[in-house]
């Protein structure tokens, strides 16, 4: 019988997790090696401007850097600025019918 936590829900049974890792920023790659900039800058607007038909890097650096201070991810972010309406000539997507898929962002 599965174990349940007090608001009824089963408990996951984490006996076999022996390793936990934290990506804070600026750890895994140091500053100077200008991943950061990088991820902040250039390689966001220029997926923006590619693949969500944002027209310029200003525009796509708006809705980036807004949704960015909200959520504190650009995947995220953009998931939600998709889900608004945020894409330029787009309006919320209907299901299942999305633009923008976080695992285009590694390519």
């Amino acid at each position: 019988m599965a174990t349940r936590q007090h608001d009824g829900t089963a408990a996951i049974d984490c006996s076999k997790i022996t390793t936990l890792v934290f990506d804070v920023d600026d750890t895994l790659y140091d500053v100077g090696t200008g991943f950061t900039a990088h991820r902040n800058g250039t390689g966001a607007t220029s997926f923006m401007m590619s693949r969500l038909g944002f027209a310029d890097e200003a525009s796509a650096k708006a809705v980036r850097d807004e949704y960015f201070a909200r959520y504190h991810s650009t995947a995220k972010g953009l998931a939600v600025a998709e889900e608004e309406g945020r894409f330029p000539g787009t309006r919320a997507p209907q299901e299942g019918k999305r633009l923008f898929d976080a695992g285009d962002l590694s390519e």
